[in-house]
C-alpha cells in the first residue's frame, strides 16, 4: 500500500547556527520517538525534529544506535522499550533527552563495536536489518550474523523502530519500504507499505501514529512525514445497484480512494437527497475496499425522477 504525504519537505536546518545540515551521515539515524530523529553527520549529532529544525546532541559521530529491551523477565514484551548505543560487551547507554541536550550514560565501559546499521537488543538476541531479511546474533557475541527471517518483496532494508505492538519492530528500507515484523513469533506481518521514493532510512513513531522518512537532497538532507492510513483523495459519484423503480428500495455506492487510488477504510461519508422519496441512513462508514452504502426509497409515482444524490467525506 502506498503511503500518502503529510507534511514536508522540510529541511534538516541547525537551529543554534541557522545553516542547512550537510548530507554526510556517519552513523546510522535512530527515530527516538516523542523527541526527534537522532542523526549523526560528519560534524555533529543532531536531534532533529519532525519539521527539520536540528539540534547539536553528543559528539559521538560514528556511533550504532539502535533499540534496546529493559527488564523483560519471563514475558519479554513487559520489558520497557529504550534506545541505546552499541558496545563491545553487548550492553547499552541510558538516554535522557531534553529538546537540546542529550545525556548519555554508558553502564559497563569498553571499546565501541559496530552492530550494523540500526540494531535491537531483545531480552535474548541482537537483531537487525539488512537487505530483505532480519538476521539476529547472541547477546554475548559470540558468533556472527545468522538470517532469521527473509521477506518477500523487501528490499535494501536499514533501519528498525518501535512499533505500536510490544512484540513489533518495523524495518524501513532505502527504498521507501515498511514492514511490520514479530520478534518474539519472528515472523513478518501484513503487506509491505511503500512511500514510493527512496530515502536514507523509514521511521515509525507509535506515539504520533505516523512515518518518518530522510532524504539526501544533494549537499543537504530532508525530512518527511507520511500518513500511515489512506488519506481521502476523491469520492466517485453515488451509483445504484439496479435501477431505481417506484415504490422500491435501492443501494446506493460510492467509493472513497487515496492520492494513489488506494482504498480509504473506516471513513464516515454523508449523503445528501434533493427531490422526492427518503435516503437512509444519512451517513454511512467505507468498507474495507473504500465503498460506503445508503439506501433510497422511490415514491409510488415518479419513481426516481428528477432526484441528486450526492455524497461528501465528513470531516
Amino acid at each position: 500500500m502506498a503511503l500518502e504525504l503529510l507534511a514536508g519537505p522540510f529541511t534538516v536546518t541547525d537551529k543554534l547556527t541557522g545553516t542547512p545540515v550537510g548530507d554526510s551521515i556517519s552513523g546510522f539515524p535512530c527515530l527516538v520517538d516523542g523527541r526527534g530523529l537522532l542523526l549523526p553527520t560528519s560534524d555533529a549529532v543532531y536531534m532533529v525534529q519532525l519539521d527539520g529544525a536540528a539540534y547539536p546532541v553528543v559528539d559521538d559521530k560514528a556511533l550504532t544506535y539502535g533499540l534496546v529491551l529493559r527488564d523483560a523477565g519471563t514475558d519479554p514484551t513487559t520489558g520497557r522499550r529504550w534506545h541505546g548505543l552499541s558496545d563491545s560487551l553487548g550492553t547499552f547507554g541510558e538516554w535522557d533527552i531534553d529538546p537540546v541536550t542529550l545525556y548519555k550514560t554508558v553502564q559497563v565501559a569498553g571499546d565501541y563495536i559496530d552492530l550494523g546499521k540500526n540494531y535491537a537488543r531483545l531480552h535474548d538476541r541482537y537483531i537487525r536489518a539488512v537487505g530483505g531479511r532480519v538476521d539476529w546474533r547472541l547477546l554475548d557475541l559470540s558468533a556472527g550474523w545468522v538470517v532469521e527471517q527473509s521477506c518477500v518483496g523487501l528490499t535494501n532494508a536499514v533501519c528498525l523502530s518501535w512499533g505500536s505492538r510490544l512484540d513489533e519492530i518495523i524495518v524501513g528500507t532505502e527504498d521507501g519500504q515498511a514492514a511490520r515484523y514479530d520478534w518474539v513469533a519472528k515472523a513478518f506481518l501484513g503487506s509491505i507499505q511503500s512511500i514510493g521514493m527512496t530515502c536514507k532510512g523509514l521511521w515509525w513513531s507509535a506515539l504520533h501514529g505516523i512515518y518518518v522518512s530522510l532524504h539526501d537532497a544533494g549537499s543537504t538532507l530532508e525530512l518527511r512525514v507520511w500518513a500511515a492510513t489512506v488519506q481521502p483523495a476523491s469520492v466517485s459519484n453515488p451509483t445504484p445497484d439496479a435501477t431505481i423503480t417506484a415504490g422500491r428500495r435501492t443501494r446506493i455506492r460510492s467509493r472513497v480512494l487515496g492520492a494513489h487510488s488506494d482504498p480509504c477504510a473506516g471513513e464516515v461519508v454523508a449523503w445528501t437527497l434533493a427531490g422526492a422519496g427518503a435516503l437512509t441512513p444519512a451517513a454511512s462508514l467505507t468498507d474495507a475496499d473504500g465503498y460506503a452504502s445508503t439506501w433510497y426509497e422511490a415514491p409510488l409515482s415518479g419513481g426516481g425522477a428528477g432526484i441528486e444524490i450526492t455524497v461528501e467525506v465528513a470531516i
